[in-house]
């Protein structure tokens, strides 16, 4: 029972007692008790035709009124239930109450029907529908039109759902309580989720790096390192307009620093980082990360360096403010400003709220903007407690989800769900998001698991498309040390050649370098905004059970255009080669000769028969045991070994926003065959077109990625770069392809030259005997 619910005396004396629910009112209330009673009723055992069971007598409850509208409106000044009914009525169907008198309309109606429950019981419900005498009658559907379900604040013990009456303002108890629970309940099952310690940012001082938080209470930034950072609040959300607010920047961070600083006349602070601090301060946080205030805007130098470590920001808070819906202009709601609560009808007894897609659990993050930026994604990817803010608030974490105004029975997850990769299942992986619709931060240098991330991010929205990479430095930055040799424009450079084999899955728009923005290549994902269709970014090159179906060779020594600076300070531009990639230990170890195994590697002979029986080069697979540290490859089998615990392994930070390659290629020049493809096409496709010789003969195909221009003409030459070489395998080639054994394709480029820099239009596929008849040799190309 809610005990707002409860008549109020307004005197010591019972005598000056005065009722607050009419005759009907509580007559209606008798009756939902009776029908709540008889829902938590079991089934007889055994059925009796002459004795109807709960269930049967529920479906056979007739609709019965509460009252007519009239009623309402003579007595909602004095019944407390009735006011609530008339407030329903005039908010459900204004425009028909203006244009009628009260008598003309039927009003309300109630209905009880078994309706579906999140997640997989059947409740009976209370139907409610408000309406005038032409509209049908009643209705236990659920979907049917003009009905409005509501959830009774009774407790059922069918489903353990217990639905709550909130306020325009949110209850911060309600939020410190959460808090409590999930650290006094939850335990090591909570544990901020980060990547192991051995593979962190150690050695890059980093750790050392001035680190920037509110204190709330002195209302200053507080200076710390991340190392010894206090706990703290850190806050996701989507900027509004920079010229509303202030941010901290190098001549403004000197008064931010001084106690008071944020109150100073100089200092405007956004709504939403306004009520954000409101929020810390109740909640029981002294300090918090908003990065408008905490990274300082105009200090290039570094601020690289803090965007890379946005994901140790948000995995070591000790709790992530996310608000899923407006910008920073527009406030918190329920913290600076009243916000919408749902449709209340108030029974002596008990209160019926209107139920939500929340309540339901139907709910999805997908639709809420917050889960649509770009910038947003590495926040909640690395978060491992997270309060989110809609209209209501929601608390998540690895061991729970609880709602503001529902709550259901815990469970509690006691093992973090493994990562599943994109072929096999089961792969040990770092727990890092509370949603179910992110994907996890892989444990080790998985290629499947990287493409993984980079798919969900890159359907992802930005203001400005040339913060493409900075949006996902935090998910790099953090996997650096698993990477060997870093990332280049978003493609790790040990996968180099196969990072370049990138497709678009449905059309991808070309995003626009703004000016002075370092340039986005043509030839990195990170240049296009859509769906990437990532199928050969495989773990199968590393991991040995997942079935190797093509092999890549590398046939190109790729180079990077770096700016170094010189020991006299100057910059200069410098062409360094992409040298360090997995077909290097790949090819000495399948070696059968070398024996000697890196540090905590061991080496076994394949015993599959098959395998042997196919004369298989990697016939043996390798193992990594370490003895003084814990083991987050247990079990996995790879092809080759690397070096997951040398910290930092040739990584070259500097190298993110290389946007030049240079390289040999062999060149041909085919035509397109366009007249083979379904007519005419579709506005905004892709299509795998043919790719054929001067006899006409198909050859090979390329991906067309058609969003922003007509299908090329039928015979359009184009000329084409080979950039690796595929050997296909044919015991897992298609059943109804013609591929044999050992089939050689070469993944080629078609590229398009704007003065002395190659572009890519396109990626496809030709047969190598075909391409070597074709080619008309080797040139050295800049790729752009």
């Amino acid at each position: 029972m809610n005990s707002s619910n409860l008549p109020i005396r307004t005197h010591q004396s019972s005598t000056n007692f005065i009722p607050q629910f009419c005759k009907a009112c509580l007559a209606f209330d008798d009756e939902l008790s009776r029908i709540e009673s008889l829902i938590e009723e079991p089934e007889p055992q055994a059925k009796s035709d002459s004795v109807p069971g709960p269930t049967q007598q529920l479906i056979s409850l007739p609709p019965f009124p509460i009252s007519k509208a009239q009623h309402i409106w003579d007595h909602s000044a004095a019944c407390r239930c009735c006011r609530s009914l008339r407030d329903y009525v005039l908010r459900r169907l204004f425009s028909i109450v203006a244009a009628n008198s009260p008598s003309t309309l039927h009003a309300l109606s109630v209905s009880v029907a078994f309706l579906p429950h999140f997640p997989e019981s059947t409740v009976p419900r209370l139907l409610l529908k408000a309406g005038v005498d032409i509209i049908a009658k009643e209705t236990d559907s659920e979907h049917a039109p003009g009905v409005d379900e509501f959830y009774s604040t009774t407790p059922s013990s069918r489903d353990g759902l217990l639905v709550r009456a909130v306020g325009p303002r949110i209850d911060f108890a309600q939020m410190r309580q959460w808090i409590s629970e999930c650290r006094v309940s939850h335990g090591s099952e909570c544990s901020r989720s980060q990547l192991p310690n051995d593979w962190g940012l150690v050695g890059l001082d980093t750790h050392d790096l001035e680190f920037y938080l509110i204190d709330v209470h002195r209302m200053c930034l507080a200076v710390s390192t991340m190392k010894a950072a206090p706990p703290y609040v850190a806050l996701s959300y989507r900027w509004g307009d920079p010229a509303c607010s202030t941010q901290c920047r190098l001549a403004n961070l000197a008064t931010m620093k001084a106690p008071g600083g944020l109150m100073s006349e100089h200092v405007v602070l956004a709504p939403t980082i306004q009520d954000a601090i409101t929020f810390t301060r109740e909640v029981g946080f002294r300090y918090l990360w908003v990065d408008a205030l905490c990274i300082v805007q105009d200090d290039y130098e570094r601020k690289a360096t803090y965007l890379s470590l946005m994901g140790t920001v948000y995995a070591d808070a000790a709790l992530v403010l996310a608000i899923l819906e407006g910008n920073a202009d527009m406030g918190i709601a329920g913290i600076g400003h009243d916000r919408d609560i749902s449709d209340t009808i108030t029974l002596p007894t008990r209160s019926l709220i209107k139920t939500t897609r929340r309540i339901t659990g139907k709910e999805s993050f997908s639709d809420k903007t917050w889960a649509t930026r770009g910038w947003t994604f590495q926040e909640g990817l690395f978060a491992s407690k997270m309060l989110t803010i809609d209209n209501f608030a929601s608390w998540h974490c690895p061991c729970a989800n609880w709602m503001e105004e529902v709550s259901r029975p815990p469970q509690f997850i006691h093992e973090p769900p493994s990562q599943v990769s994109s072929k096999q299942p089961g792969k040990p992986q770092v727990a890092s998001s509370t949603f179910l619709d992110f994907p996890r931060v892989p444990s080790y240098m998985s290629l499947a698991g990287y493409a993984q991330l980079i798919q969900s991010y890159n359907n992802r929205s930005l203001t400005m498309d040339s913060d493409a990479l900075n949006a996902v430095a935090g998910v790099t930055g953090r996997l650096h040390s698993l990477f060997p040799d870093g990332f280049v424009q978003g493609l790790p450079q040990f996968y180099f050649d196969v990072a370049l084999l990138w497709k678009p899955r449905s059309p991808l728009r070309r995003r626009v370098d703004a000016p002075g923005a370092p340039a986005l290549s043509s030839w990195s994902w990170a240049a296009w905004h859509g769906d990437l269709d990532l199928d050969a970014w495989s773990d199968s090159h590393l991991v040995y059970d997942e079935p190797l179906t093509s092999r890549n060779n590398r046939i190109v020594d790729w180079q990077k255009l770096r700016c170094v600076k010189t020991k006299s300070g100057e910059t200069k531009e410098e062409w360094q080669p992409i040298q360090f990639t997995f077909h290097i230990p790949r090819g000495r170890f399948e070696d059968p000769s070398v024996t000697e195994m890196p540090w905590a590697w061991h080496a076994h002979q394949d015993e599959d028969e098959e395998e042997l029986a196919h004369g298989n080069v990697a016939s043996r697979y390798f193992t990594y045991d370490p003895d003084d540290r814990k083991n987050h490859m247990q079990d996995m089998k790879f092809r080759f070994p690397f070096p997951p615990l040398e910290r930092l392994r040739n990584v070259d930070r500097e190298s993110w926003h290389v946007n030049l390659l240079k390289g040999k290629v062999q060149v041909a020049s085919l035509k397109l065959d366009t007249q083979s493809l379904p007519n005419p096409t579709s506005a905004y496709s892709v299509e795998d077109a043919h790719l054929v010789n001067g006899a006409d003969e198909k050859i090979g195909w390329l991906r067309l990625n058609l969003y922003d221009e007509q299908r090329p003409a039928h015979g359009t030459e184009c000329e084409l770069v080979a950039i690796s070489e595929r050997v296909v395998d044919a015991r897992y080639r298609p059943l109804d392809t013609q591929v044999k054994d050992g089939a050689c394709f070469y993944h080629v480029l078609w590229i398009e030259r704007k003065g002395d820099v190659a572009y890519r239009r396109a990626l496809g596929q030709v047969e190598k005997v075909a391409w070597e008849r074709e080619c008309a040799g080797e040139i050295e190309i800049i790729l752009g």
